[in-house]
């Protein structure tokens, strides 16, 4: 269970810390959440191999989207 003691001792963590550990933290879970998309979508869901490759695809042109997205958002905030 996570106490008072932990959010304190995250709190006095800098921010430039923070936010690249939330974000490994975040494709971690996204990582492991393909993964899963993948093995469920050719099991309960009855698609076959290509198809759940194309839906798979699919997440990773929007992950690709996603990178050009962040990288051109964080240099206009950086800038400001």
């Amino acid at each position: 269970m996570l106490g008072p003691s932990f959010f304190g001792a995250v709190r006095d963590v800098p921010r430039t810390v923070r936010l690249p550990a939330f974000g490994s933290l975040l494709n971690g879970v996204v990582s492991f959440t393909f993964v899963h998309l993948f093995v469920h979508l050719t099991g309960p869901r009855g698609l076959s191999v290509p198809q759940a490759g194309v839906v798979a695809g699919i997440g990773g042109i929007g992950g690709i989207g996603g990178i050009g997205l962040g990288c051109c958002w964080w240099g206009w905030a950086t800038r400001r």
